[in-house]
């Protein structure tokens, strides 16, 4: 089978009748993948919100994508909380875990939100990092549910609008923002870690 041939396979206008079609099964599973993707590497989280907003429209999209992620963010905090520590740092190798430990015990509430607005602080490890802490429960699936928005959003929004679209056009808006998520992470990781070393050694100082 070559390109030609996939690309033609990839109709939107016959694949998304034959999901819709599956009922209450075809939301639960955009549903379930959402809730995965704090396991997933987090480039991961814009195929399945595209995918949610071409299929649902941008409000039913974002609903659930929105509602499966908060899920998920939900278990891994739980499971953090539960295993305690050693496990955890087991699991997160590093020192850049613990920096980023210590800062969401200064800030609190403002760096759950600043973690999940940005693509330099990986989805699902922060969940566990952040389950170390002695924050409440409350407190931080709020925090997840306001800086998880804005880019869930604007994958359902790019997954509406290219509904009616070719399957190469979904190829190359994939790609591309594949391509652009793993740039941005890596410059946004470096400058996240030295900012992170700033405000340990500002701590450091008043103590």
């Amino acid at each position: 089978m070559n390109l030609q041939e996939i690309l033609q396979f990839w109709d939107l206008g016959r694949l998304i009748p034959v999901i819709k079609s599956l009922g209450f099964w075809a939301p639960l599973a955009g549903f379930g993948l959402a809730a995965l993707r704090p396991c997933l590497p987090f480039p991961l989280g814009i195929p399945i919100n595209m995918a949610n907003g071409t299929l649902f429209g941008i409000w039913g999209g974002t609903l659930i994508s929105w509602s499966g992620t908060c899920v998920g963010s939900a278990v891994g905090f739980a499971i953090s909380r539960s295993v305690g520590q050693p496990v955890v740092y087991r699991w997160l190798k590093g020192d850049r875990w613990r920096k980023l430990e210590q800062w969401v015990r200064r800030r609190g509430f403002a760096a759950v939100v600043i973690g999940r607005l940005t693509p330099a602080v990986p989805y699902g490890p922060f969940s566990y990092v952040v389950g170390l802490t002695p924050m409440r429960f409350k407190a931080y699936f709020i925090a997840t549910m306001l800086g998880s928005l804005p880019s869930i959003l604007v994958g359902t929004v790019a997954g509406d609008l290219l509904r009616n679209a070719p399957g190469w056009m979904w190829v190359v808006v994939i790609a591309a923002l594949l391509v652009g998520s793993a740039v941005v992470v890596r410059r946004g990781q470096q400058q996240f870690d030295k900012a992170l070393d700033k405000a340990e050694a500002a701590t450091s100082e008043k103590v």
